[in-house]
């Protein structure tokens, strides 16, 4: 019942905001949608197959075994690793078509905001869905004994997604450099 009065409080308050700001026409993309939660699936499907479904039962049954802990919370660290790789995808491939049928430097300002919008998505699915999800696993997991090993791959599955991350705001800040620049030269 918590996990759902938090999810409840979290929309609502996205979406207030979102209302009161008049941001809701300029954050809703489809195509970035459709692009972060296709790969994400695909991909889960891709890696887990059947044990896809059967992964999220540990999201609320405790885990009994270091096997099946193991298992459940790398699904849902890949998922989350996924998510941000994903939305680094989609902002590249938002960049790329940006820069090719520019023809004017105005044009540059408006574009360059959406381009983001699947870096957002992808950070947001990531951080606000897959890791509480992996959080309820590690929460209720039952094991005496989870040894370092598990630990050390949790450690090594989030360096990888850091790193997107880091690249995500070198583009968010190489994209403000080349407006400045191209504001100053307008």
């Amino acid at each position: 019942m918590n996990k759902l009065i938090g999810y409840l409080f979290f929309i609502l308050t996205f979406a207030a905001v979102l209302m009161l700001n008049d941001y809701a026409s300029f954050l809703i993309d489809l195509y970035s949608l459709l692009l972060i939660f296709g790969l994400v699936f695909g991909v889960m499907f891709l890696s887990y197959g059947t044990y896809a479904f059967s992964a999220f039962k540990y999201i609320s049954q405790p885990v009994t075994s270091q096997k099946e802990f193991f298992l459940a919370v790398s699904f849902f660290d890949h998922l989350s690793n996924t998510a941000i790789i994903a939305g680094i995808l989609g902002t590249l491939l938002a960049q790329l078509a940006l820069l090719s049928n520019m023809e004017t430097l105005p044009e540059l300002f408006p574009a360059t905001g959406i381009s983001l919008i699947s870096f957002i998505y992808g950070y947001l699915v990531s951080k606000f869905i897959f890791e509480p999800l992996k959080q309820n696993v590690i929460r209720n997991a039952k094991i005496g004994n989870i040894n370092g090993l598990i630990q050390l791959h949790i450690d090594q599955n989030n360096s990888l997604p850091n790193g997107f991350v880091l690249m995500g705001f070198a583009a968010v800040i190489g994209n403000f450099v080349l407006l400045f620049s191209s504001f100053g030269s307008m």
